[in-house]
């Protein structure tokens, strides 16, 4: 099976990696070449264009930023994909546009499955990920083998549609924000009280709020938010954005913790982990 993979960001390249070490015969492409370059020693193909990476594939794999960058890419474009071939998208979108890209490539006659992932680049490295799949099912069943090189066993969910897949990533994104903004309101109660950031710290692994303080205690400890990314406020933002965009009801968590993250873009901390959101409380 000869597979395509554009969009080699971080995550982009762990998931890359896992279709060489299976044995799949894979071409990549990516705007910046050089990120293709440790793919290319382990024996990928790196293709000019995406057109070029896209036209001889099975099964071509897109994981960008966002909607905006599979538009410019894939659907404005309209690359010629090869007959009978399956286009897995697992760029965090809004359902919204999951499902206008599952519309166009029916429209094309491209098979299509949206893909999310849940989790972030170590255990996409570990092949521990939640994997998220909807679309038609005798495309999920082409999609799920494949997808599962980089899932933890038991830890992938099918659902009907794209849209469905989509909402799930960030029905997942928003009990992250949620729980970020809960950890926040706890930090600025602590100082009120004259506790320090290590006394709140301290008792937050005894709470409700362990899970997430467990893994980034230290980071909004040290305040090494730019040293320890795992996943951006630029990223998380964007999913927040589209959370508070779509949803007809109050989200009055997500929109704090969304000023938070808007506060600590404005500060140049865009690229950093979403913590960052944290900073003027600790």
């Amino acid at each position: 099976m000869r597979t395509a993979f554009l969009g080699l960001g971080r995550m982009g390249r762990e998931l890359a990696t896992h279709l060489l070490a299976a044995g799949y015969d894979l071409t990549v492409w990516n705007r910046t070449v050089s990120a293709a370059d440790a793919l290319a020693f382990r024996g990928a193909h790196v293709a000019a264009s995406a057109a070029e990476a896209i036209a001889d594939a099975d099964v071509v794999f897109t994981m960008f930023f966002g909607p905006d960058a599979v538009r410019e890419v894939i659907t404005s474009q309209a690359p010629a994909f090869a007959p009978g071939a399956l286009w897995v998208d697992l760029t965090t979108i809004g359902p919204d546009d999951a499902e206008q890209f599952a519309q166009w490539a029916a429209e094309q006659g491209v098979r299509h499955v949206y893909s999310p992932v849940l989790g972030t680049v170590k255990p996409a490295h570990d092949r521990a990920l939640t994997v998220l799949l909807g679309g038609e099912a005798d495309a999920v069943a082409v999609a799920r083998p494949i997808v599962s090189l980089w899932a933890a066993e038991g830890r992938i969910k099918e659902f009907a549609t794209a849209r469905g897949a989509s909402t799930a990533k960030l029905i997942a994104n928003l009990s992250l924000a949620i729980v970020a903004e809960g950890i926040a309101e706890t930090l600025r109660f602590g100082k009120s009280q004259g506790l320090t950031i290590d006394e709140v710290l301290d008792v937050l692994p005894l709470t409700l709020l362990a899970p997430l303080v467990a893994g980034k205690a230290d980071i909004i400890r040290d305040r090494s938010w730019t040293e320890n990314s795992s996943f951006t406020v630029d990223a998380l933002a964007k999913d927040i954005g589209f959370v508070t965009a779509l949803s007809n009801k109050p989200t009055p968590a997500a929109d704090a913790f969304a000023q938070l993250l808007r506060d600590a873009r404005a500060a140049g901390l865009g690229s950093a982990d979403f913590t960052a959101a944290l900073r003027a409380d600790s």
